[in-house]
Parts: structure tokens; C-alpha cells; sequence
């Protein structure tokens, strides 16, 4: 019975064929119960062995199908892992099993990886060796591991991918099965390896950065970077946990509490420049930017901006003032004296404007060279500094032209008081390299309201006052309407005088000079005229003394030069050979050339 009970249990537990040759193999015992008990007892025994048979093959049925359920369950849970699940036998080494997102996260099928070898293809030469060398070393000693390391998927991508190993060892240590989950870190590695930039530019960035906690009792300091150590001399283990109760205090009274809960009040960056005593050696000028990082943390930049904002002051500096002398240049000029005009219409004050023109600074230019010129020039300029106050302005508008602006307690006393003290700026020579240089000037006088309602209107005055004053061979003049207006109209005419010089509306004619022997024109005269498009043919006599003040007369007479001797080189070459006269200033003979 005991035979017969075995090999119905053996076939029922064999599987579909191997089940039919199982119940085969009790074809011996059945022969053999009929021999010794007899037909009738044998066949108690043959239906006690098919009834076993049937239910141990039922109860075996069962196990195996709940098997293939569990078996079905588990592989459709790791397929439903974000990751990749491997099995494989380290000694000898047979082919992985593997399941999960193969496909998705490296592009190839489960089948293709699962070849000996074909995982390893997929790491980069670079890192293989000791990959293996560490895989082969944990497992080895029986020992559950992580690796982290590239994949290269189908499209040749580089993947990072961390292997979370478990090695299952027989009862003497040896690996017998090894087991482990991939899983695709790429964004993970590329998140800490932003941070770790991150982390290293907030440790090199030359800005002292500094994060506080919002709490109960105000903002405790939570981190700061080196440059903000150097900045306070002290190290970060005295500042981390600090109250920021305490003030960086200073000549600015410097409190980032005030700037670190408007943040907190307003959500939004406040930015605040103050001087501050941040090191010991002295005051510094510092750019703070509080601004949100979360719900109670605030970050603050704190930045030393004094060398830049001294190289702005220089570069300012060098914008508005003459280069030469250090005075303040055109522009500067401008601008304060039209904030003196609006602060005067609201005050009801004066303001006073003086023009300055140097007489015979070309000569002395030309004469002895541009380097004494500027020699002079400067001398000019401190001496208008000394003869005047602190609070009037004394300007170079370029060339041999300075001004004087005068805002405080103007009148026209005073103005005429203040010209007069510039004019004995003049009265003694300038001494440049043992020589004794003697220069006057022409000054122009133009005061608001009386003279003009806007800076434009009284700076155009003051330069026909300066005009008048050159005409009379120097010295001081106050601009008057009405007997300026002849000189705004010849200043009028130096302008277009230039246009015309531009756009060749002058042109040239010729005074023969007749042979009287002869009767042959020998030579001719050079005659310049104008050609107005308003006013029409203008002789010399009408914008030669105006070219001869302006300076224009340079310009004048080098173009009726080279008109006349282009002329007569045309002529030469058409057979007539005659000699040029033309007339040239007294200021021409002071030219170089």
C-alpha cells in the first residue's frame, strides 16, 4: 500500500506527462498485489491506488496553480517598478534574468540584456574595470553592495544608474545567487551636481552672502560664505546661530533687521547702500539686497562697493570737468545753471552769468607751443579760483573760454564786483619758464531775469556781452538789448559764415592788373564773395571783420588760397600764365604755416 500510496504521489506531483509515466510505474505493484492477494483483494488495492492518485494530483494541482498566481503577481509587480530587477549565478556565470523597465529606461529588450555578457558592453570602457573589480570583490566576500555608475543607452545617451545588490551564500559563505534592482538616478546626479556648483560659486562668489530664520525674537543666522567671514573678520562658527539682534554698525548706523522684515512684511527684494564699519582698518561703502527664500528664510547679499563707487566718482568726475584744469566743463556749467534759474524763479533771486574770452591766446599758442598754452591755461584757471568764492563756479567751456556762474545774493553790484576781481586776474603777467607772458581778456556779463528768463536765452546774452567786450579790445561788458542787437546779428552771420564755408557758397573773382606799356593783363587779384542764398552777392566788407573776431578768418583765408591757385593752374593750362595777389588778416601772419 505503501508503494502504490508513493507512486500515485510521485505522479501526481510530476506535471501532465510525466504524470501518465509516474501512474505507468505502478503497473509493477498492481501485478504484483494480484499475484499475492488474489483478483478480488488486488482489486481493493488498484481503486485505493487511482482514488490516491486523483486527490493527491488534485491537492498538488492546486499548490502548483497558486504558484504560477504568485509567481504571475511578482512579475507583474517588478514590471510595475520604475526600475530594472536582475537575478544571476556568479559561479559559473549564466545568463541574467531580467525584468522591469529595461526598454524604457536604456532602450533595449529584456532578451537582449539578459545575454552573458551584454550588460557589461553597455558601461563605458572608462569605468568598467573597476566596476568589476568592485562587484567582483562584495560578492565574492558574500557581501550586500551599492554601485553607482553610467549606462550607455540605445541612443548612445550616458545614464547614471545606482545597483542596489543582494548576494545570497550557501552554509559555507560561498555567493551562490546574486540579486539586484538598477535604478535610472540621472536627474538625481544632475540635481546634486548643480547644487555642488552651486555651492562652490556661493564659497568663491566675492559677495558676502548671509541666510537668516525668521523666528519669535527677530532672525537667527543660519549660514554665511567666506567672503561675508572676510568681510566681518570673524569666522563663521561665531556668526551661525547669532541673534541678528546685533547691528553692523557704522558711520551709516547700519540695522539689517529693519531691511531683513521688510522682506518678511513685503515678499520682495529691498536693497539699501550705507557706509559701515564691516573690518577694522575703516569705513567701507556696502550694497545690501535682502530678498525670500522660503516662508522663514531670508537670504542677504552684502557687497563692498567702494572701489566701484570711487572709480564712479572718477569717472563723474572726469564726465563733468575739464581735464586741464580740473574745473568744471560746459556740461556741468549747464546743468547747475539751469537748477540756479529754477531755484531763482522760486526764491524770486538773480543769477549772474560771466563769459570769459582770453586776448592773444593763439599768439602765445602758436608762438611758444601748445604745451605753454595749456601751461597757462591753467594758470588762468587757478587764479579765478582764488579771485572768487567757494560757493560761485568758475568753469572751462574749452578753447581760451571760462565762465563764472553767481547763485548766492546776486546783484547787479555785486556781479559788476565779481567781473572786476576776474579782470585783475589779468592785471600781472603769467610767468611760464622764466618768460613773462601778459594776456588780457574780453568778459561778458548776462544776469536772470533782467537779461534772459532761461539758461539758454542767458548764456546766448552773456557770449554777445563777451562779443561786444572783444570788439572794444577788451574788458568788462553787461549785455544791453538794445545796443547789442547789432552784434547778435553779426554773430548770426559768423554762424552762417561757416555753413557757407561748408556748402561753397563763396566764390571767387579776379581784378586784372593791366601792363599799361603792354596793354597786357599780367597778374590778378584774389577776391572773395559770398554767395547768400538770401540776401545775394555780399562783398568782404560785410563778414571779413566778423571772420577776423570769431576766428572764422583761418578757415577763410586758407579756402581763398588753394580756390585761387587751383584757378590759376586751370589757366595755365590753358595758356594763360599769370601770377595771384590775395589779402590776408594780421591774424593769419601769427599762423605755423
Amino acid at each position: 500500500a505503501i508503494l502504490l500510496l508513493g507512486s500515485a504521489s510521485q505522479a501526481a506531483t510530476a506535471g501532465s506527462r510525466r504524470t501518465v509515466g509516474a501512474t505507468l510505474l505502478g503497473v509493477p505493484f498492481i501485478m504484483v498485489a494480484f499475484a499475492r492477494y488474489g483478483v478480488a483483494d488486488a482489486g481493493l488495492i488498484v481503486a485505493a491506488y487511482l482514488a490516491t492518485a486523483v486527490g493527491v494530483t488534485m491537492f498538488v494541482s492546486m499548490i502548483a496553480h497558486e504558484e504560477r498566481l504568485v509567481r504571475r503577481s511578482r512579475e507583474e509587480l517588478l514590471e510595475g517598478i520604475d526600475a530594472i530587477v536582475w537575478e544571476a549565478r556568479p559561479y559559473p556565470y549564466d545568463e541574467a534574468h531580467i525584468s522591469g523597465h529595461a526598454e524604457e529606461m536604456l532602450g533595449f529588450d529584456k532578451a537582449m540584456l539578459s545575454q552573458p555578457g551584454a550588460w557589461l558592453t553597455r558601461i563605458p570602457a572608462f569605468d568598467r574595470a573597476d566596476l568589476v573589480r568592485r562587484s567582483r570583490e562584495a560578492i565574492d566576500a558574500g557581501r550586500d553592495h551599492e554601485l553607482t555608475y553610467r549606462v550607455a543607452t540605445a541612443s548612445g545617451e550616458l545614464r547614471y544608474v545606482r545597483d542596489r545588490v543582494r548576494v545570497e551564500v550557501d552554509g559555507n559563505g560561498r555567493p551562490l545567487t546574486a540579486r539586484g534592482v538598477i535604478v535610472d538616478i540621472t536627474d538625481e546626479v544632475r540635481v546634486q551636481e548643480s547644487n555642488r556648483n552651486l555651492a562652490e560659486l556661493v564659497e568663491r562668489v566675492p559677495v558676502g552672502l548671509v541666510v537668516a530664520r525668521a523666528g519669535r525674537d527677530g532672525f537667527t543666522t543660519v549660514s554665511v560664505n567666506p567672503a561675508y567671514e572676510r568681510l566681518t573678520g570673524r569666522r563663521a562658527a561665531e556668526l551661525v546661530g547669532a541673534s541678528t539682534a546685533d547691528k553692523l554698525t557704522g558711520p551709516g548706523a547700519i540695522d539689517i533687521r529693519e531691511l531683513l522684515a521688510d522682506v518678511r512684511r513685503t515678499g520682495r527684494s529691498h536693497q539699501r547702500m550705507e557706509a559701515g564699519d564691516l573690518r577694522s582698518g575703516g569705513t567701507r561703502i556696502l550694497a545690501l539686497e535682502a530678498f525670500p527664500i522660503s516662508e522663514d528664510l531670508v537670504g542677504l547679499n552684502v557687497d563692498d562697493v567702494t572701489d566701484r563707487v570711487e572709480t564712479a566718482r572718477v569717472l563723474e568726475h572726469q564726465a563733468l570737468h575739464d581735464r586741464l584744469t580740473g574745473l568744471p566743463n560746459r556740461a556741468l556749467l549747464d546743468d547747475r545753471l539751469r537748477h540756479a534759474i529754477d531755484a531763482a524763479q522760486r526764491d524770486q533771486r538773480s543769477v549772474a552769468l560771466l563769459l570769459l574770452d582770453l586776448n592773444q591766446f593763439k599768439e602765445v599758442n602758436d608762438t611758444l607751443g601748445h604745451d605753454q598754452g595749456d601751461r597757462l591755461l591753467v594758470m588762468v584757471g587757478e587764479r579765478l579760483r582764488r579771485a572768487l568764492r567757494a560757493i560761485d563756479t568758475v568753469a572751462r567751456l574749452g578753447g581760451d573760454e571760462f565762465a563764472v556762474l553767481l547763485t548766492d545774493e546776486v546783484t547787479p553790484r555785486r556781479t559788476l564786483r565779481a567781473a572786476e576781481r576776474v579782470m585783475a586776474c589779468f592785471d600781472e603777467p603769467h610767468n611760464i619758464d622764466d618768460m613773462s607772458l601778459q594776456c588780457g581778456a574780453s568778459l561778458g556779463v548776462a544776469m536772470y531775469p533782467e537779461h534772459g528768463q532761461d539758461a539758454e536765452t542767458l548764456r546766448k546774452h552773456a557770449d554777445i556781452a563777451m562779443y561786444a567786450a572783444k570788439r572794444r579790445g577788451g574788458g568788462v561788458a553787461v549785455y544791453d538789448a538794445d545796443r547789442d542787437q547789432p552784434n547778435l546779428d553779426r554773430m548770426t552771420l559768423v554762424a552762417q559764415l561757416r555753413h557757407a564755408l561748408d556748402e561753397g557758397e563763396l566764390v571767387m573773382h579776379y581784378q586784372p592788373v593791366v601792363e599799361l606799356a603792354t596793354a597786357r593783363v599780367v597778374r590778378v587779384e584774389a577776391l572773395v564773395r559770398w554767395d547768400h542764398p538770401l540776401r545775394g552777392l555780399i562783398g568782404p566788407g560785410e563778414f571779413i571783420d566778423v571772420a577776423e573776431v570769431s576766428g572764422v578768418i583761418r578757415s577763410l583765408t586758407r579756402w581763398v588760397l588753394e580756390q585761387a591757385t587751383r584757378d590759376m593752374v586751370e589757366l595755365d593750362g590753358a595758356g594763360h600764365s599769370l601770377e595771384v595777389a590775395a589779402n590776408v588778416s594780421v591774424r593769419n601772419l601769427y599762423e605755423p604755416r
